[in-house]
């Protein structure tokens, strides 16, 4: 395969110029802060050096405003008369190492989005939803005054704009699914408390509040890194999930690599709450008929017994992932080692809810010993937040 040294461009003389070379000639207005004073001050003189054609006309700020985002429109995306550097390096006529990397990600990826959002914008305006896919000029036409009318709204759109499909989009869309679904437990039928101290054999058991007490014990310690206002709830999470603005923009690899893991625990915990719905409908209705063998009532009343403390560690595991994933561009700040730790803890817990997908199978039933495997994992994470390890108390 040939290197990118050996790729010849594909660009003219003069197309290469004005590219590659064009500006950059002027190294005493390149730097910004030649043309931005520290105090704020705007050095227009140096930004007028490429508009010298309109000197016949008087150059307000405002005018010069307007004349410069002409310019950016004109060279990056056309007309098909312009320079239009995203059709340049979009069909791959420049070659590798004619154009910055940096630079060229950011017109592939980002000016095709721009341009969408211009067309859209043009057509909504001419009325003539047709041509949106098209890029003829030949009959509509758009002023000077209605470009700058055009982009105020796609600008204001742009600021509100949110990922659909990005991993931090689908793990907010994972956390409220999940949510949802351990919501519904307390809406299902089961065996009175009264039934089950009953029992014989299941009378005293402490071991669900000894849990959830060391559950509450976490949470508060979360709880003091969070705003004034705020306090953990699913309401809190709900908020975070639908109303966060978390950048999408650019995830380095740490950070989708902690979003993978963020999401296989909240699959997996999404999982475990529908087995205990499926199981508490099943074995509800055998009671009622009376069609449960002991072995089979003792079990279902053991399940009933679990899933106590299964709710509230499945929303503490959901509380964690929301404050993590908030402040998940943190990640990129730890050193190698600290980051390393981090993503073991993680794996932890998500080893945690791989366990307790087995154990409430259908196929497994053991839910007395979800109760030890708790108790080890709330141990881990207690340990954790102890250690002030996780993003969201490296916030402050």
């Amino acid at each position: 395969m040939a290197s990118s040294d050996s790729v010849t461009t594909c660009l003219s003389s003069a197309v290469h110029y004005v590219i590659c070379k064009l500006g950059f000639e002027k190294k005493e207005i390149y730097d910004i802060d030649n043309i931005v004073s520290e105090n704020g001050e705007v050095h227009w003189q140096a930004i007028t050096e490429h508009v010298h054609y309109l000197e016949p006309v008087t150059v307000t700020e405002e005018y010069l405003d307007h004349i410069f985002y002409m310019d950016v429109l004109r060279i990056f995306i056309g007309s098909p008369y312009g320079l239009n550097l995203r059709n340049v390096l979009w069909h791959g006529f420049a070659s590798p190492q004619e154009i910055p990397v940096k630079y060229a990600d950011c017109v592939i990826l980002l000016l095709p989005q721009l341009e969408v959002g211009l067309r859209l914008l043009f057509t909504t305006a001419n009325k003539c939803p047709n041509r949106l896919l098209t890029a003829e000029s030949s009959v509509f036409y758009t002023t000077f005054d209605e470009v700058h009318l055009v982009i105020k709204p796609l600008m204001n759109c742009a600021s509100c704009y949110r990922s659909r499909f990005h991993p931090i989009s689908r793990l907010k869309k994972q956390v409220l699914e999940c949510m949802k679904s351990i919501h519904s437990w307390h809406e299902l039928p089961t065996v009175s408390e009264e039934h089950i101290q009953t029992i014989k054999g299941l009378e005293g058991s402490t071991e669900a509040s000894t849990l959830v007490l060391m559950m509450t014990e976490i949470l508060t310690q979360l709880l003091q890194y969070l705003p004034c206002n705020c306090y953990i709830s699913d309401d809190l999470m709900s908020t975070v999930a639908t109303e966060s603005h978390i950048c999408t923009l650019y995830s380095p690899r740490p950070v989708l690599e902690v979003l993978v893991v963020l999401r296989k625990i909240s699959t997996q915990c999404h999982q475990v709450s529908e087995q205990v719905i499926a199981s508490i409908k099943s074995r509800y209705q055998q009671w009622t008929e009376k069609t449960l063998r002991s072995r089979q009532r003792h079990n279902y009343l053991r399940m009933l017994n679990s899933i106590k403390f299964l709710s509230p560690v499945l929303r503490l595991i959901l509380v964690l992932i929301t404050l993590e994933l908030v402040n998940v561009h943190l990640v990129c700040k730890k050193n190698p080692s600290d980051y390393h730790q981090y993503v073991k803890f993680l794996k932890s817990v998500l080893q945690y809810a791989e366990n307790l997908v087995t154990y409430t199978s259908p196929e497994k039933n053991k839910w007395d010993e979800t109760v030890q495997l708790t108790n080890k994992a709330l141990i881990k994470i207690r340990k954790f937040s102890d250690g002030k390890l996780t993003l969201i108390q490296s916030v402050k």
